[in-house]
């Protein structure tokens, strides 16, 4: 169990993406812990993006950078593949719907 002072991050499309697909391993780590995982999202404008595969965000001076944050997911009790799966597939959901949100508040339509 982590002690309640420290914060982990971890990008959860891993090192090979592709981007914003969650990976499990980031659920297993969250049922090893016993730790929610917090979804967040940011948007920046203006921005330049990488052509590279994770479309890396690099806020320009000045920008306006939002920070989204969604619910905390709790980790699946037990070591259930089909349930980690749909623990995956929920926190694809959240950040998708938050990476949506944070564009929305800065990007011209």
């Amino acid at each position: 169990m982590l002690d309640h002072d420290t914060t982990v991050s971890v990008l959860v499309d891993g090192p090979r993406g592709p981007a914003r697909a969650a990976k499990v391993g980031i659920v297993a780590l969250a049922r090893i812990t016993g730790t929610p995982i917090q979804p967040v999202a940011f948007s920046a404008h203006p921005a330049i993006r990488l052509k590279s595969w994770d479309r890396s965000l690099i806020p320009l001076p000045f920008a306006r950078v939002v920070c989204a944050f969604g619910t905390p997911i709790a980790p699946p009790e037990g070591e259930d593949e089909a349930e980690e799966e749909a623990t995956v597939l929920r926190l694809e959901e959240e950040l998708s719907r938050l990476h949506d949100q944070a564009d929305a508040r800065l990007l011209p339509d």
